[in-house]
């Protein structure tokens, strides 16, 4: 007979699940990894920044031709407005000569600017004389070094005195070779200025023979140059005083100044192409005109009044095209940066 067996089976309670519990989000992780980020990102901004560009700070630099008139005149007539474009000879303003001045002679009229001028010929030639007196001094300095290096020359040979007074004073004679170097490009700036005088009063007195006629009371002024009229100054009727600004023709031409820092000298050449940064975060295409290798001080917006004067090396900057010349001239003058890949 079968038997049967009861309860030999183990029992089992049944459990209630459990809901699962979601992973909670680890903020502190989060914020330490953001702050290393961000400490990384930095880091690495800064090499980018400080070894693989070149960075000079610099300036839009906008010539602009000033109308002034060298005698007191009435104002009739202003015949432009703010930001219009003018081509040279385009009427600018007619005017009234003042009923005090009773001379309209052109030799009163450009007498103001003979005597700046001559003031400004004075102050070249004084300047090419002070220049060329310490040329001759570094030169003088330079023949005594020479003949100090022959006789310890002599003295080495004899095993009298040893080589390292010679190097030292090889190490002087360069860096006065240096210094002629500067003073004589200085000397050259001075006479190109002086040079270009006699231009700038040709260019005056040809401008006031065109605009001033003894026989007509009222009297038109025509741009010599092309440009943008800025800053108009007068209204009509008004009373513009002898060597008062009436306003302003804003040049076509524009170009940046930059201030290459002293450390940088040698690794930036005239010819190369950089990259010009504005305030606006745009950015130009521009090639480097010129390197002067006289220092120039930084201007005020670029010192740091708790550091000593920084003085760096002036570079002129040219746009690339036509295009890059307009993009320069809407530009803000500061906060201009140019960059160029130190490798590459």
């Amino acid at each position: 007979m079968k038997r049967i067996k009861f309860g030999n089976q183990q029992s089992h309670v049944a459990e209630e699940e459990q809901p699962i519990r979601k992973k909670r989000i680890n903020w502190d992780r989060l914020v330490y990894l953001a702050i290393l980020f961000a400490i990384v990102g930095s880091l690495v901004l800064y090499l980018v920044r400080n070894f693989y560009f070149i960075t000079a700070p610099a300036q839009v630099v906008k010539e602009s031709y000033a109308v002034l008139l060298p005698y007191d005149a009435r104002i009739e007539e202003i015949m432009v407005m703010e930001d219009d474009s003018v081509t040279r000879g385009t009427p600018l303003l007619k005017f009234e000569r003042d009923f005090r001045v009773s001379d309209n002679t052109l030799v009163n009229s450009t007498r103001s600017v003979e005597e700046w001028i001559t003031k400004e010929r004075f102050t070249a030639q004084r300047n090419i004389r002070v220049k060329q007196v310490e040329v001759e001094e570094l030169n003088r300095r330079m023949a005594e070094i020479d003949e100090q290096i022959a006789q310890l020359e002599l003295l080495v040979i004899l095993d009298v005195s040893n080589a390292t007074k010679i190097e030292q004073l090889k190490d002087e004679k360069s860096r006065l070779k240096s210094d002629i170097r500067v003073k004589e490009e200085e000397i050259k700036y001075w006479q190109k200025y002086l040079y270009e005088l006699p231009q700038y009063k040709e260019r005056y007195t040809t401008s006031l023979v065109e605009q001033l006629s003894a026989n007509n009371e009222i009297s038109v002024f025509n741009t010599p140059v092309s440009g943008i009229i800025t800053n108009i100054n007068y209204k009509q009727f008004e009373l513009a005083y002898k060597g008062e600004i009436i306003m302003s023709v804003e040049l076509d031409d524009a170009y940046v100044r930059a201030y290459i820092p002293q450390k940088e000298f040698g690794s930036i050449f005239e010819g190369d192409v950089v990259t010009v940064s504005f305030p606006d975060r745009s950015k130009g295409k521009g090639i480097i005109e010129k390197i002067y290798s006289s220092l120039e001080q930084l201007p005020p917006e670029y010192q740091d009044e708790t550091r000593v004067t920084t003085r760096s090396f002036l570079a002129i900057v040219r746009p690339l095209n036509e295009s890059q010349q307009k993009k320069w001239r809407i530009n803000n003058n500061l906060g201009v940066e140019i960059r160029k890949r130190r490798f590459f």
